[in-house]
């Protein structure tokens, strides 16, 4: 796909592209009335895009859920809109980067806690707001420059007891997809629970716990493959770890509080 200029929206002085995929992209900005650098995700609704059904509904209902949830560790939502041919989104800038970058780099098992707590926190107030990520993973949590998290990146979110998907439809990131997801399967909170746990995995090993050579065989993996067990120095969370990653969400910890008490119990 071409690349396209820069949207026209008053107020905003747009700096790069961050991100691009022929339906969307992301662009930092400085904002005339902040006076300090947003995001601005922009969704192309013309004829040369390439939207699928219900692609502007997504994009609107983020925005709607975003807004109803005010929390630390979720992403703030300043403006909003459209221009004749996108919609927009503007949020928070986060330019030391994702919780990915910061696994290539290695992380202490403390750090580990530390991150898990806080991205258990946010999931506590998503769910309490009865809704469910569906797209959790290191690349859609940002660092904060002092250490602390955010969550972005609601565009699967959904009210749970409800369906935004076709039956059999599979939406979200491969190597953090529950096995009910990967089935196109109805989802609760538990298939966040489910996420957390493998990025609880990737942050205390470096690795993720399973891989395969295409979406297809990570999928199977996700729903055929042992949960892996840890090396021995950190044998100590492997409860924890296999709490969350059971493959029959009945097996599963039922509650992030649930998992948060149990890594308490390690006393770590």
């Amino acid at each position: 796909m071409p690349s396209q200029p820069f949207p026209i929206i008053p107020g905003y002085r747009f700096l790069q592209t961050i991100a691009r995929s022929p339906k969307s992209e992301v662009h930092v900005a400085l904002s005339v009335e902040l006076g300090h650098n947003v995001a601005v995700k922009v969704l192309r609704t013309g004829p040369l895009s390439s939207l699928e059904a219900g692609e502007e509904a997504r994009f609107e209902r983020e925005r709607e859920l975003l807004m109803r949830i005010k929390h630390p560790a979720i992403v703030d939502v300043y403006d909003w809109g459209h221009g004749e041919d996108f919609r927009y989104i503007v949020t928070e800038y986060f330019p030391g980067g994702s919780l990915e970058l910061r696994i290539r780099n290695l992380m202490t098992a403390k750090d580990s806690v530390d991150i898990f707590l806080q991205i258990a926190a946010a999931l506590q107030a998503l769910h309490a707001a009865n809704l469910c990520h569906r797209d959790l993973k290191p690349a859609n949590v940002m660092m904060r420059p002092d250490g602390r998290i955010v969550l972005i990146d609601f565009g699967l979110a959904k009210h749970l007891g409800t369906s935004h998907t076709s039956a059999g439809e599979v939406r979200g990131s491969p190597y953090y997809i529950s096995p009910e997801q990967a089935e196109g399967a109805d989802v609760d909170q538990r298939s966040d629970i489910y996420s957390l746990g493998i990025m609880c995995y990737e942050m205390l090993t470096g690795q993720r716990p399973f891989k395969g050579p295409s979406v297809i065989a990570i999928i199977q993996s996700h729903r055929n493959d042992p949960i892996p067990v840890l090396p021995a120095p950190l044998s100590r969370f492997q409860r924890l770890i296999d709490g969350m990653l059971a493959k029959d969400p009945n097996e599963r910890f039922p509650t992030v509080a649930s998992a948060v008490a149990e890594l308490a119990r390690l006393k770590v």
